[in-house]
């Protein structure tokens, strides 16, 4: 079992934005211990289910119907995601610097 700052630090995530995307409903699974949250390891798994989506632009909504599904393909969603990306890069012919300010400001 693992605290929620464990779990924050294993995951790159803040403790705030964890507890956010509890009161979301995302399916963290959690229990309290002694009055503390505590966190199964299957959390880590769901945490990184969660970033990959919001990285890929999805909403919190969507993403928490995207998590009931059996399996999610992240190679499919993060090709998808760097195809979509290039296509705006292409299309608009950005120059190097430019295109690092889009990227930027996607994430």
């Amino acid at each position: 079992m693992l605290s929620i700052g464990e779990l924050a630090e294993r995951c790159g995530v803040t403790v705030r934005a964890l507890r956010y995307y509890e009161s979301k409903g995302l399916g963290l699974l959690m229990r309290r211990e002694a009055g503390q949250c505590a966190y199964k390891y299957p959390s880590v798994m769901r945490l990184q289910q969660i970033r990959l989506l919001k990285y890929a632009g999805f909403t919190l909504g969507q993403i928490k119907s995207m998590l009931g599904a059996a399996t999610i393909d992240a190679s499919r969603i993060l090709g998808q995601k760097m195809a979509s990306k290039n296509l705006f890069q292409m299309r608009y012919g950005l120059s190097f610097k430019q295109r690092k300010k889009v990227s930027d400001a996607e994430v």
